[in-house]
């Protein structure tokens, strides 16, 4: 008798010897109530964070960050209140230093993604050792280390992650995070076993920007079954969507991330499966293959009856999506994930006048300017953020009213700290934007999802979706109202389809 995947599936669901659970690398296991984050932004040194760490000469520290434009302390402590006597990593326009400047100097591009490792005898970057020109210097100091700044050397960029060792001992592993009960953000000590004590938030006079979540990817891996007569692979991926779902369902109420579900010999090849739910199914002659579910987003979101989540919609240069919201606000943040089809003058969205200085906000590409970069203009302040061509751009951006455009585009982040204004009446405008009178810039080009925060409050949440008429959109989980919830195209051309996830 034939042993249906589904049915084998549960079974061994209920053997707990079959079940292994882990956390992928990637991501870390905190506590019910606490979010990971791929990293805090701290803005010229209105943030920090005090790790209660007293430093002595066994001390080894080893961070992730990307350093932003000026002169800037990425970790230090003191023993006085000079700049000579800062003790840590700093930045210093494209030079990265260590320790009192006895580190060797290294060249930095803004924006980059380092990681150090620094100890009383040198220090390590990207991998890299530098040896200090100076005598040793043992990090001792009389006040505690503490992440963001010291004095006026303030730190601008992303913290991504912070561990402190003595003696090769592990004694904080921090990660970003945020409480979920109050949206506060800070960095969680996961070396730390009590979650009251575990948590460390800002103590500097202004606050930090979260990056995007941490979502573990799921891989579910099952071998071929044991049976004489193998059922095709596609009927087989129809089961896997049940068994997923009834995983989800049964298992991941602890974000638990299950890896291996395995019945006989098991192979574990990675085909670059990038789907938040991966399935490992072999074919008949066992050649092994990872398959996405539910679409590259993920699991779907609970949409009203009546409407299908898709994975993306595809603009054909004439249609766009109009959010209602207006780009106002003390600190506005855009999250998005899209892709330019067409080389040509192009918005991928935004709400701008129609002098200069552009008031408002947009993202858009000239190509005039013969270079490929996304121009970020919010008032007198632009970003010019270079990109690759077919890329898909999953990217944040921070505006804040009258200071700073922050932007972030696939991991890479520049900033422009001056002449930000988002002052505009006119909403802003999904796969074009609007400026001064009408809509500008019109490009195919796929859009994944756009989200909108107003001074730390989700205004729009838009995913691409179908309504029961086929009717293609977004559907923004933000809006409680599925009368309002729905916006269709507001342009004179089509959107199409992605698949449904």
């Amino acid at each position: 008798k034939k042993l249906r995947f589904f049915d084998s599936l549960k079974l061994v669901l209920a053997t707990v010897a079959c079940i292994f659970a882990f956390t992928p690398a990637h991501a870390a296991t905190l506590p019910a109530g606490y979010t990971e984050l791929e990293y805090i932004h701290f803005v010229n040194g209105v943030g920090n964070i005090k790790t209660g760490i007293i430093p002595t000469s066994s001390i080894e520290i080893e961070l992730k960050a990307s350093f932003e434009s000026g002169y800037s302390a990425g970790l230090a402590y003191n023993t006085g209140l000079s700049t000579s006597s800062i003790k840590g990593v700093y930045w210093q326009g494209s030079t990265a230093l260590a320790m009192n400047g006895r580190g060797a100097s290294y060249a930095v591009a803004n924006g980059s993604i380092q990681t150090v490792i620094q100890n009383r005898n040198n220090v390590i970057v990207n991998g890299r050792q530098y040896n200090y020109n100076g005598a040793v210097d043992d990090f001792v100091g009389i006040n505690e280390l503490f992440i963001g700044g010291i004095n006026s050397n303030k730190f601008s960029g992303n913290i991504y992650s912070f561990i402190v060792r003595f003696n090769g001992v592990m004694e904080r592993n921090f990660v970003p995070a945020r409480r979920d009960s109050d949206g506060v953000l800070g960095m969680y000590d996961l070396a730390d076993a009590n979650p009251a004590t575990a948590f460390y938030t800002n103590q500097g006079s202004g606050s930090f920007t979260a990056g995007p979540d941490v979502i573990p990817q799921i891989k579910i891996a099952t071998t071929r079954y044991n049976e004489e007569q193998f059922e095709p692979v596609q009927n087989r991926l129809s089961d896997a969507v049940n068994a997923v779902e009834y995983v989800v369902s049964n298992t991941m109420s602890q974000a638990q991330a299950i890896d291996t579900i395995a019945t006989t010999k098991q192979t574990r090849p990675d085909e670059g499966c990038t789907a938040k739910y991966c399935l490992l199914v072999e074919d008949e002659d066992g050649t092994p293959h990872w398959y996405p579910i539910a679409g590259a987003n993920g699991v779907a979101h609970n949409l009203p009856a009546g409407y299908t989540e898709l994975q993306y919609i595809e603009s054909d240069g004439a249609s766009w999506i109009d959010t209602g919201i207006a780009p106002t606000a003390t600190t506005l943040q855009i999250d998005y994930k899209m892709q330019i089809l067409q080389k040509a003058y192009v918005s991928l969205f935004g709400a701008v006048a129609g002098t200069t200085p552009r008031n408002g906000f947009r993202i858009y590409y000239q190509p005039s300017d013969n270079t490929n970069s996304l121009i970020c203009q919010a008032g007198a302040a632009t970003v010019n953020q270079a990109f690759t061509w077919n890329d898909v751009l999953e990217g944040s951006v921070v505006v804040k009213q009258g200071t700073s455009i922050v932007s972030t585009i696939n991991g890479n982040t520049i900033n422009q700290a001056t002449g930000a204004n988002l002052t505009q009446s006119a909403t802003i405008l999904v796969g074009t934007s609007y400026v001064g009178s009408g809509v500008s810039g019109l490009t195919p080009m796929k859009i994944w999802s756009f989200k909108i925060t107003k001074n730390g409050a989700v205004v729009f949440n838009g995913v691409p979706a179908k309504n029961a008429n086929d009717e293609i959109g977004m559907y923004d989980l933000a809006d409680p109202n599925p009368a309002t919830a729905f916006h269709t195209n507001a342009g004179t051309g089509t959107f199409t389809a992605g698949p449904n996830m």
